[in-house]
């Protein structure tokens, strides 16, 4: 069948790899996969579909959208689903453009955490409110646990940028945390709180509210290591993920936390991520 999957899937999505990579040989593969050539400011990248789309009689399946556009820069492979964000991430790697390495919060937090980082999405305060499990009176009820008895929860201090990771650690795989703070002394004050907070988080693996789990169990305790860096601090929190054969892979736990928007453990204030909640 020649039936296609379009959709939101895809926005926003990219890859770029450093090392060396035999171009010669991914060329190949591209070409007799039905990529066509295409040059951008002197650049050739290799495109397969006008538009993002996930065709079932096309090798690559859903992994089309995220291939549909491939370049090869310097010792890098990008990967994106348009023209316009391909030709970005061009623009990007050859320093035509502002990025996120002139960002001094995203550049402590990437120092501090250094290689074996497989994935991570940065996280703001109003990220947290806007886009997480913030829409229904159920996910309100929910944080209720964290708001009273022995293991409330207390306060972060503010913070510029979060980070949620995942990474391996030699054959280990880790659930990883960091906060970049404006202020040299917040690292340190918020590491217990931090510790405190993943170890009493349950999570609802299922978006629907119906069930709990709790984090530990499927990544043990947290724990923590503040660094001062220059103009501020920068706190890391990690924890290893129950091995494959006993509980959920730790690629799977950290993308389920992000697509289930399951942040609250985040958030600065939990008692007024609760009001806002209340007002949606």
């Amino acid at each position: 069948t020649d039936e296609a999957l379009e959709g939101p899937m895809w926005v926003g999505s990219f890859m770029a790899l450093q090392g060396p990579v035999d171009k010669t040989l991914i060329a190949s593969k591209l070409k007799s996969l039905q990529f066509k050539e295409a040059e951008y400011k002197g650049i050739p990248y290799y495109w397969l579909y006008e538009e993002p789309q996930a065709r079932l009689d096309n090798p690559l399946r859903i992994n089309a959208i995220y291939l549909n556009r491939t370049a090869f820069v310097d010792e890098g492979l990008l990967t994106a689903p348009t023209s316009p964000d391909i030709e970005a991430l061009i623009d990007a790697r050859q320093g035509a453009v502002a990025t996120l390495a002139d960002s001094k919060p995203h550049t402590s937090i990437a120092d501090d955490l250094g290689d074996g980082l497989l994935g991570g999405a940065f996280i703001t305060q109003d990220y947290i409110i806007k886009h997480g499990r913030n829409s229904d009176s159920a996910y309100a009820a929910r944080l209720d646990r964290y708001l009273e008895g022995e293991n409330k929860w207390g306060k972060l201090s503010p913070y510029g940028l979060g980070l949620l990771g995942y990474s391996l650690a030699g054959q280990d795989e880790e659930i990883v945390v960091a906060f970049y703070y404006p202020d040299a002394s917040a690292a340190a004050k918020d590491a217990k709180e931090l510790e405190r907070r993943w170890n009493t988080f349950y999570y609802d693996p299922t978006g629907a509210n119906q069930a709990e789990l709790k984090a530990v169990d499927s990544c043990g305790s947290f724990t923590t290591k503040a660094v001062t860096v220059e103009g501020g601090s920068v706190l890391v929190g990690s924890c290893k993920a129950a091995p494959k054969a006993s509980g959920v892979p730790g690629g799977v736990l950290w993308q389920g936390l992000l697509e289930m928007g399951e942040l609250h453990f985040m958030a600065p204030d939990v008692e007024e991520l609760k009001r806002v909640v209340g007002r949606k």
